[in-house]
């Protein structure tokens, strides 16, 4: 009876099972804390990409190259009011005019294992590339497939615009907006024992300036 009232009392082993009780909590903290920076590093990463590459899809070749050739002259642009309220009314734009927002549609360029596509017709590859790796400075690991840019009008330029690059080929009547996007969708996390926290979809948008080149700075 004195062995068994001095083992029940006996509070040796006290201190391991506490430990043993509060250790996975603690290690879900610690993973946490390491897990929140991680995302955050992936954020600012991701933002910070789809900035340079849209600085540099800006002030280098368009990748949706039908927009070089594009001729806007007799498109019918709609008419509105002075408080800016559209009246039903259309114009055609003639050669000097500023090219209405409208004339230039949406054009969302990707890369698949066929080549660009830019709405259905085919890109300039090299624009595409040197927009990614760019991107690629900031985050090496941003793949082709996460990428897309888009064009869409801004209704900044002139139709008939007779600008030609250096090598004397046509370039955008239309500066459109451009914007560059990353979609990525998740992160693994050591917390979730290699499962995957959702991250945010980014992009980044500007106005076309000259579209001509590969450097950006």
């Amino acid at each position: 009876m004195r062995r068994l009232s001095s083992f029940l009392g006996d509070e040796g082993g006290a201190g391991a099972a506490e430990f043993a009780l509060v250790l996975p909590a603690a290690l879900l903290m610690f993973f946490g804390v390491i897990d929140g920076g991680r995302y955050l590093w992936a954020v600012n990463r991701l933002e910070k990409a789809v900035q340079m590459g849209t600085r540099t899809a800006v002030v280098t070749s368009v990748v949706a190259s039908q927009l070089n050739t594009a001729d806007y002259v007799g498109f019918e642009c709609p008419v509105f009011d002075a408080d800016g309220e559209p009246t039903g009314e259309t114009r055609p734009l003639k050669a000097g005019d500023a090219v209405c927002k409208e004339a230039v549609p949406t054009v969302v360029c990707t890369k698949a294992g066929d080549g660009v596509q830019c709405g259905g017709a085919a890109g300039d590859e090299d624009a595409y590339d040197n927009i990614v790796a760019r991107m690629r400075v900031v985050d090496p690991s941003i793949q082709d497939a996460e990428v897309s840019i888009t064009y869409s009008g801004s209704g900044i330029g002139y139709a008939g615009d007779p600008a030609a690059s250096s090598e004397d080929t046509p370039l955008a009547d239309a500066a459109p907006v451009v914007t560059v996007a990353v979609s990525r969708g998740q992160m693994r996390a050591l917390m979730l024992l290699g499962g995957r926290i959702p991250l945010p979809d980014f992009s980044y948008s500007q106005t076309l300036e000259d579209g001509e080149g590969s450097v950006s700075y």
